[in-house]
C-alpha cells in the first residue's frame, strides 16, 4: 500500500503521521495485505489515533460535520412517532426493542426515548434500549447521557452479545443505523 505523503506530511498537517506509522505496522503485521474493514477500523477508531478515538471529535456546531441529530431533536422526534405508528399498526400490545449502533453520545437515544415517553407512553411501557458499542469512553458518555431515563438501556460491544434473539422476538426491534431504521419481525 502506498500511503500519500507530501513533503510536509498529510495536506491536513502533520497530525495524521502517527496514524499512517499504525497503518504501516499493521500492514506489516498482515503480509502486506490488509482487510478494507480493517483498514476503516484503524482509520476511525485505533486508540488515540483514529477519528471517532480522539477526544476532540464531535459532531455538531464546531465540528468537523452535522449529522441530523446534531442539529436538535426533531430527527429523533419524528423517528420515534413513525416507530410509535408502526408499533401501533401491526404490533400493538407487544414490547419494542430499539437498537443502535455508532451512538456516539447517546443523542439519537435519548430524542427517541424523551419522545416516546412524552407522546407515546403505551408504547414507552414496554420498551428496551440496546446501544451497541465497543469503545470504552463513548460508551461511558453514553451512559450518562442515558442514565436519567426511565427505561431499560442496556450496552454491549458487538451485535451478537444482544440477550435476546431479535428474530425470535414476539415484538419489532428497530435498528437505527446511518440515520434509518429497520425493522425485523
Amino acid at each position: 500500500m502506498r500511503v500519500p505523503v507530501g513533503a510536509g506530511g498529510w495536506s491536513r498537517g502533520e497530525g495524521y503521521a502517527p496514524l499512517v506509522e499504525h497503518l504501516r505496522l499493521k500492514l506489516e503485521e498482515c503480509g502486506g495485505v490488509m482487510a478494507f474493514d480493517d483498514y476503516m477500523e484503524c482509520c476511525l477508531y485505533a486508540p488515540g489515533l483514529g477519528y471517532y478515538s480522539r477526544s476532540q471529535v464531535d459532531p455538531g456546531r464546531g465540528g468537523d460535520f452535522y449529522t441530523s441529530v446534531a442539529t436538535g431533536p426533531v430527527f429523533g422526534s419524528l423517528l420515534a412517532d413513525e416507530m410509535a405508528r408502526r408499533w401501533r399498526r401491526d404490533f400493538s400490545g407487544c414490547p419494542l426493542h430499539l437498537v443502535e449502533q455508532g451512538a456516539h453520545g447517546g443523542q439519537l437515544a435519548w430524542d427517541i426515548l424523551q419522545r416516546l415517553q412524552e407522546r407515546h407512553g403505551d408504547l414507552w411501557r414496554g420498551i428496551r434500549c440496546t446501544l451497541i458499542e465497543p469503545r470504552a469512553g463513548l460508551r461511558q458518555r453514553q451512559q450518562e447521557k442515558l442514565s436519567g431515563m426511565g427505561t431499560v438501556v442496556d450496552w454491549v460491544e458487538k451485535l451478537d452479545e444482544i440477550d435476546t434473539d431479535v428474530r425470535g422476538m414476539r415484538g419489532p426491534v428497530f435498528f437505527t443505523a446511518m440515520s434509518w431504521w429497520t425493522v425485523l419481525r
